[in-house]
């Protein structure tokens, strides 16, 4: 608080003006509380989500795991169909052969 010449400052005014930056830096206090709390929010969800995509992910991997073994049983046996073919083929020929 400044003082003019006409104004004398007394210990009450000093008081009042600390008891005003009192109740400010507590409403800063809050706030900022607030602040903190949305954030530790956000952070939160961010890291469920996080875990959630992870998750996914992973689902994903296996999926491609099956279908890369699926393929794999496919060619095999469709390797067995085209050599039960060739053995059935020659069988016959044998037997018309001899």
């Amino acid at each position: 608080m400044i003082k003019n010449e006409n104004m004398q400052v007394t210990v009450s005014d000093l008081l009042d003006e600390l008891y005003s930056e009192i109740e400010q830096a507590e409403d800063n206090v809050q706030e900022a509380k607030s602040y903190a709390y949305d954030a530790k929010n956000s952070a939160d969800e961010a890291h469920d989500y996080a875990d959630y995509a992870e998750g996914r992910l992973d689902t994903m991997k296996e999926t491609v795991n099956q279908l890369r073994d699926m393929s794999g049983e496919f060619s095999t046996k469709k390797a067995k169909t085209e050599l039960t073919k060739l053995i059935d083929s020659l069988t016959k020929q044998q037997a018309k052969l001899g």
